[in-house]
């Protein structure tokens, strides 16, 4: 067949030589392979045991541990709660201590204090009543020197009203006397005027008498002196806002009666009317008020 031939039987041959021992190989690998797996197998089911096994004693230990750490957590827990609660009992019976205590000591401050105040004001209202009765006794005092001046002002008023009256009552009257006798001796001078003249004189004489009769004479006089109207109408000056009783019998006094009267007086008339008490009133309004009332 030639050496070609011999080289592939020869070729041949290595190539079945060589498939047969790949397959061989393989079988072997499969073989070991097989093995392998069947020793990993048994041996994880080896360490699952082991493992479990383990775990099973690890938690056991784990929950005898936590058990006992429960078990110390709780004794633990109670035992400071109970020092707890003895702690806040102490602490709630210092405070009510302390602050009974501090309530003892407001009320005995609250008492002395309220003593104290007590007495201040007992001895503010001592104080207050001894310096107003000493006020209203030197306003009595000077209220009754005040009216003794008064009075004496008065009395001196009058007393000169009454000199001046009866000085001008003599004038008047020596005036009279005067013209009697002027009258008296001109009608004996001439005894022998004319009848026409005569009956002149005669009718002249009675026109002449009654203008100084002595009782009008006096009481135009007296009129005028303290510038009263007789026939003034009275009102009630009170009605004034400021004007009192005592101050009206004043302005009476002073021949002030009605609201027409104030209304037509000056401020100083009014405050010389007043006297001690012009200090206290505002004149210059009760003559605007007096107007007013007048026009009503």
């Amino acid at each position: 067949m030639g050496l070609l031939t011999d080289d592939m039987t020869r070729l041949s041959g290595e190539i079945a030589a060589s498939r047969d021992s790949r397959i061989a190989f393989t079988n072997d690998l499969k073989s070991l392979n097989a093995e392998r797996v069947t020793g990993f197998r048994e041996d994880h089911s080896i360490m699952s045991d082991e493992m479990k096994g383990r775990l099973m004693a690890f938690a056991a230990d784990l929950r005898a541990t936590v058990s006992e750490m429960l078990t110390v957590f709780r004794e633990d827990h109670s035992r400071m709660s109970d020092e707890t609660k003895g702690r806040l009992r102490a602490f709630a019976a210092d405070l009510r201590n302390t602050v009974s205590e501090m309530l003892t000591v407001f009320r005995e401050d609250h008492s002395r204090m309220s003593d104290e105040t007590k007495g201040w004001l007992g001895v503010f209202v001592s104080d207050l009543r001894n310096t107003v009765s000493e006020m209203l006794t030197g306003f009595r005092e000077t209220q009754t020197r005040l009216s003794e001046d008064i009075k004496s002002d008065l009395s001196a008023f009058i007393s000169d009203l009454k000199d001046t009256v009866d000085g001008f009552r003599g004038e008047v009257r020596a005036d009279m006397a005067g013209a009697r006798r002027a009258w008296t001796g001109a009608s004996h001078a001439e005894p022998k005027i004319a009848k026409s003249r005569v009956a002149k004189t005669r009718v002249a004489k009675p026109k002449v008498e009654p203008k100084i009769e002595e009782p009008e004479v006096i009481e135009s006089v007296m009129a005028e002196e303290v510038e009263i109207p007789v026939e003034e109408k009275r009102d009630d000056l009170t009605s004034i806002q400021g004007v009192g009783k005592g101050m009206q019998e004043r302005l009476n006094e002073a021949g002030l009666y009605s609201f027409a009267q104030v209304a037509r007086s000056s401020p100083d008339i009014l405050c010389d009317a007043l006297g001690n008490l012009a200090r206290l009133a505002n004149v210059e309004t009760w003559i605007e008020q007096a107007k007013e009332l007048a026009e009503e």
